[in-house]
């Protein structure tokens, strides 16, 4: 909704005057693109003290949630938001705590044009809000839960009264944004969001600090000059603290420990053997030389593109096969009908039976020309 600078000014001095400049902003903007009046109740804003992680400092930060009224006024402006005749559906455990709950809500189809139902299922154990108790742990204060969550009392305030109430609050908001995600998304209401506001704040979670302060001997350091330690000194620590804590963690170390984590001495290298002595035969006489095996027993190679004339007939049908074979595989038939009349024109039947040695080493070098030159123009073979 379009905002006045009446309602502004109503709205800045009505909620937002003690939130910094730039949660009034955020809260107006919020106010205008949703269209939701804090007037009537439809969003509030709540203020939350919040531990800013980055500078140490406790700070008021605004939170801005809705209420169910809202979410419906959201749907019920589409002109295709009708609530369901059925009551929830809800759950229990022996104890009669609500373990879960189910709302539907009533939504337009404009392809179908009729109404379809959209639910939402929830879990107790999902939303409710523990109470918790200060208890020192470890030296350290700590908020531990009350109880075991067995009975009401164990909860916060309205979830402790009334926990049937807030559960159906949190399915039907949910099954609310499922039937409108482009009015509703990204808007919650205060049951849903738990501690979520109480957590602590962090501006820039990249941005580092500046300077650290030594846990031990309290001097301010730089980044460069504060370390980490990682096991029972959990704090910032300078250089030289640093250094005596590691001097004091190595001397408390027991033996074994020592032993085990000291790095095992490098194997001496191997002296190499030395070189034995080829002896050659002294009773086989120099001018004797190897015996042959007999042609037909030679194996052939299996690489066609050697000489011709050193192989025989096999060696001919081996290459002429070789040749067909690779023109068989193009897969351009006008490439293969150029090819066999460019060898016609040397008097060459790449088809023929009869062929000479000549003629199948000349039709074996056109074949390499031809592979070349496609090979460069980068074509398929």
């Amino acid at each position: 909704m379009a905002m006045t600078e009446e309602f502004r000014t109503k709205l800045e001095n009505a909620f937002l005057k003690d939130f910094p400049v730039a949660d009034r902003e955020q809260a107006m903007g919020f106010v205008e693109s949703t269209g939701l009046d804090p007037f009537r109740g439809q969003v509030k804003f709540l203020s939350r003290n919040a531990k800013n992680q980055r500078t140490n400092q406790w700070e008021t930060r605004i939170v801005i949630v809705t209420g169910l009224d809202g979410h419906r006024a959201r749907a019920a402006a589409t002109g295709r938001y009708m609530a369901d005749d059925q009551l929830p559906v809800v759950e229990y455990d022996d104890n009669g705590i609500p373990t879960r709950a189910t709302v539907r809500v009533r939504v337009w189809d404009e392809r179908t044009s009729q109404w379809s139902y959209i639910p939402a299922s929830v879990r107790w154990s999902e939303y409710a809000e523990r109470r918790t108790e200060n208890k020192k742990v470890n030296g350290y204060n700590r908020k531990i839960p009350v109880g075991d969550g067995s009975k009401p009392e164990h909860y916060q305030s309205n979830w402790g009264k009334m926990p049937e109430v807030m559960l159906c609050k949190c399915a039907e908001v949910s099954a609310l944004r499922r039937a409108f995600p482009d009015d509703l998304g990204g808007i919650y209401i205060e049951e849903e969001m738990g501690g979520v506001a109480d957590s602590p704040v962090h501006e820039n979670p990249f941005e580092a600090p500046s300077k650290y302060t030594c846990k031990r001997c309290k001097v301010e350091v730089t980044p460069a000059q504060a370390s980490k330690t990682i096991r029972e000194f959990d704090a910032h620590l300078c250089g030289k603290c640093e250094g005596e804590a590691k001097i004091k963690r190595d001397k408390d170390k027991p033996e074994e420990v020592k032993k085990a984590t000291e790095p095992e001495p490098d194997p001496e290298p191997k002296k190499p053997e030395p070189p034995q002595e080829v002896v050659e035969p002294e009773d086989v006489p120099k001018d004797v030389k190897p015996v042959e095996p007999p042609k037909e027993q030679q194996e052939l190679p299996k690489d066609p593109n050697v000489a011709l004339d050193a192989q025989g007939t096999e060696a001919e049908a081996r290459t002429i096969s070789y040749i067909r074979g690779i023109v068989a595989e193009w897969k351009i038939k006008p490439r293969r009908a150029a090819f066999k009349n460019a060898l016609s024109q040397q008097g060459i039947d790449l088809d023929s039976d009869e062929l000479t040695a000549d003629q199948i080493k000349q039709a074996h070098d056109m074949l390499d020309t031809w592979i070349g030159c496609h090979a460069r123009k980068g074509g398929d073979q």
